[in-house]
């Protein structure tokens, strides 16, 4: 079989806690983002597939709190030439309300109980 025919096109790669990824899975991860092939050694064979897919990635804050007054990189501590791979980054900020979080709260466990 050859493994070189293959490749792996318009899907999308989906994931979650990026922040805690091993430095080993950051790696390869970086290989397929930079290069768009992942290598490939299992039963004696050895091969570097194409891939060529969308990523999509979420991180949490380091202690899980953003801190606006340090930058994207210092907040989730990721290296920079990984992040610099990613055409868009995009912030979604939790501003603690606790009002709005009680009402989202008895909304999410209403959904699931009835009085």
């Amino acid at each position: 079989v050859n493994l070189h025919n293959y490749m792996y096109y318009t899907g999308v790669c989906c994931i979650d806690e990026f922040d805690k990824m091993s430095d080993t899975t950051r790696a390869i991860l970086h290989e397929c983002m930079e290069q768009q092939t992942i290598s490939i050694a299992k039963a004696g064979i050895i091969a570097t597939l194409n891939a060529r897919t969308s990523i999509l990635a979420s991180a949490n804050p380091v202690e899980s709190k953003y801190n606006p007054r340090l930058s994207v990189v210092q907040n989730i501590q990721l290296p920079p030439t990984l992040l610099s791979r990613f055409d868009l980054i995009y912030l979604i900020l939790d501003k603690p309300d606790i009002n709005r979080d009680r009402r989202l709260a008895k909304h999410l466990v209403g959904l699931y109980f009835k009085n």
